[in-house]
């Protein structure tokens, strides 16, 4: 995947980045000098693919195809006793330092893109409310959702803490359903989300339209995982 990998070196209220970018995914390294100069050194890695599958209606935003990529990363000290020039760079100058040579001071942290030896894949998933209930029937909602791996799909309803008050739940945004289905293979399944007991009676009471947000969450049998979070309107 497309993205940023950089380390970031840290001394007082001053920091110094040394960025490599990769425009279509794959390998790269890059090294800070004198990392001992620092009070801290931190590696960043940023995502920046916008690929996506389709445009959720029910969700109002895309359905990205890459979210949660694993990303392998290691750290190597490199010791500075060959030849090469260990890097000039002071903090007080603002520059970090140009680099050494085969043998050079530094950290040099490869980027294995889409992982490398790291055994979770990245998971494409869809999320699709199906026909919403009334609010005076409502017992559960059911969404159509599909994953690009086996694995599990689970699920929280939640109102928000004005909603709450109203249906007479409490002051706090409140958990108001749940939900679980598991993907035997790649592909669809139904996912229901049961109301409680008492959501359901509160909610045959009224007569304007609630909202709530429905969070679902998908982790593979390999380790990738993603979520989506679908807000959904139930009227008379």
């Amino acid at each position: 995947m497309p993205g940023t990998i950089a380390l970031i070196g840290e001394k007082g209220d001053t920091a110094w980045k040394v960025p490599g970018t990769l425009t279509a995914g794959g390998q790269t390294s890059i090294t800070i000098d004198d990392p001992g100069k620092y009070g801290r050194v931190s590696a960043v890695v940023v995502n920046g693919s916008a690929a996506t599958t389709a445009w959720s209606n029910e969700a109002g935003d895309w359905l990205w195809s890459h979210d949660q990529v694993p990303v392998q990363l290691a750290a190597t000290a490199v010791d500075a006793d060959g030849t090469g020039d260990p890097g000039t760079g002071d903090p007080g100058t603002g520059d970090p330092g140009a680099g050494g040579g085969a043998g050079g001071g530094g950290v040099v942290v490869p980027d294995s893109g889409l992982g490398g030896g790291v055994t979770s894949q990245p998971v494409s998933l869809s999320v699709a409310a199906a026909k919403l209930p009334k609010l005076g029937k409502a017992e559960a909602l059911v969404f159509k959702t599909a994953a690009s791996q086996t694995g599990t799909f689970t699920a929280t309803a939640t109102v928000n803490a004005k909603t709450a008050k109203r249906l007479r739940l409490g002051k706090k945004a409140t958990k108001v359903g749940a939900g679980k289905a598991v993907l035997s293979k790649a592909g669809s399944a139904k996912l229901t989300v049961y109301l409680t007991a008492k959501v359901i009676a509160r909610l045959r009471k009224q007569r304007k339209p609630v909202a709530i947000a429905v969070k679902i969450a998908f982790k593979g049998a390999t380790g990738g995982s993603t979520a989506r979070t679908v807000p959904l309107t139930l009227k008379r």
